[in-house]
């Protein structure tokens, strides 16, 4: 096991204060190979294979049963990945995922009742946002009544234990608009778009509150940005309704999970909020560290003008080209859609054009490149992003 030892000292000198921690028993040499192999394996039926001979070796192990159940549940084999999830023991250290795991194969195969109750029993042990909120799911898919707890109701106790999770605020907002509650799916689903202003579905679920409510050049607006940030709905059938769809509540698949930016804390006082002048300072410092080539602390910065104001152009042309400078092309070219449906401007077209063509697609970004020419004849990048593409304004 001198293997070990040697990783055990590399994680001590990476992560300080780990070295002495307690740690499990180490998995056999055998098992251990099979293990890793199927973590890493191309195709399912090899991670399958490969897992499964770990499993063979340990019958029992934790790791080896969790990852099969991961392998299962992502193929749809939900009653396989039940059978290994429920093979974990009780006293293992994932015994709490494991079961989640179970709660969440139990839902794939409608055992809600089954499902609620596994869920309700690790939540009064350790409450969880991820607990919280697959209840609600539970609640929206098998029916409720306020005696046996509203879907709004586990949403926004997720949403109190983890406020800054935009799944849980998109869950409670479509809650609301399922319930066909305008002022509290809207009121839900723009603090979604705080956290996370590129969300489609979001924007679009919003249109149809804002149709349902009578506002139809609102309605259109956030119509058409969910069009061009896309959705998880056929973009040729999508059209401007009130009816919302089924089937878009979102699940957590994991307990662990802790956000990695908490934009909240930076906000001391929620009455700042809608104030100007603190997103405009957020911008003034997101800019100064991208100058810098801080991009991280900039993206920070940024995310937090976001916050208090999504609409603004500005931030979201900023974080655009820190995620092109970066390589997150798709996340560029959503930030770069954003600042265009904010404020057209040629700037915002140019910016979206160059994303575009450094992704391959030569036909949009000449499209954009053209527009921002309409709106400024003799705009520069514009021409020069033309003259990249290989042609010449009109």
């Amino acid at each position: 096991m001198q293997m070990y030892a040697v990783f055990e000292r590399i994680a001590a000198r990476l992560v300080p204060g780990t070295g002495g921690a307690t740690h499990r028993p180490y998995l056999p040499l055998g098992a251990f190979e099979q293990y890793v192999k199927g973590l890493v394996a191309p195709t399912p039926a090899a991670q399958e294979r490969f897992l499964e001979q770990a499993r063979q070796q340990v019958t029992a192990d934790d790791r080896v049963l969790l990852a099969l159940w991961d392998l299962y549940a992502s193929q749809g084999a939900d009653a396989k990945a039940l059978a290994a999830a429920q093979a974990v023991a009780r006293n293992a250290p994932l015994d709490r995922q494991a079961r989640f795991s179970s709660a969440l194969s139990m839902i794939a195969l409608r055992r809600y009742n089954d499902a609620f109750a596994v869920l309700q029993a690790l939540h009064g042990e350790t409450p969880s946002p991820v607990l919280s909120n697959a209840m609600g799911v539970i609640q929206l898919r098998r029916g409720s009544t306020p005696q046996t707890g509203l879907p709004s109701y586990f949403f926004n106790r997720a949403a109190d234990e983890a406020p800054d999770n935009a799944d849980y605020l998109f869950n409670l907002g479509y809650a609301y608009a399922r319930s066909r509650d305008v002022d509290a799916a809207l009121y839900w689903l723009r603090e979604e778009v705080r956290f996370a202003p590129a969300d489609g579905e979001a924007h679009l679920l919003m249109s149809q509150m804002l149709t349902i409510a009578g506002k139809k050049v609102e309605a259109q607006r956030e119509f058409d940005l969910a069009k061009q940030l896309g959705t998880g709905q056929d973009p040729d059938a999508l059209a401007l309704t009130d009816a919302v769809p089924a089937g878009l509540e979102r699940l957590v698949g994991r307990l662990d999970l802790r956000p990695h930016d908490r934009v909240n804390t930076a906000i001391a006082n929620p009455a700042q909020r809608e104030q100007l002048e603190l997103a405009a300072f957020h911008v003034a410092r997101g800019r100064r560290l991208f100058e810098q080539e801080d991009d991280r602390a900039s993206a920070n910065e940024l995310r937090r003008a976001i916050y208090l104001r999504p609409y603004d152009d500005e931030p979201h042309l900023l974080l655009g080209r820190i995620y092109q400078r970066g390589g997150r092309l798709s996340e560029a070219i959503d930030e770069f859609r954003i600042a265009v449906w904010s404020r057209d401007s040629a700037e915002a077209r140019v910016r979206l054009g160059e994303a575009l063509l450094d992704s391959g697609d030569r036909p949009g970004a000449r499209e954009q490149a053209l527009l921002a020419i309409a709106l400024v004849a003799d705009h520069p990048e514009a021409k020069a992003l033309l003259a990249r593409i290989g042609g010449k304004a009109p």
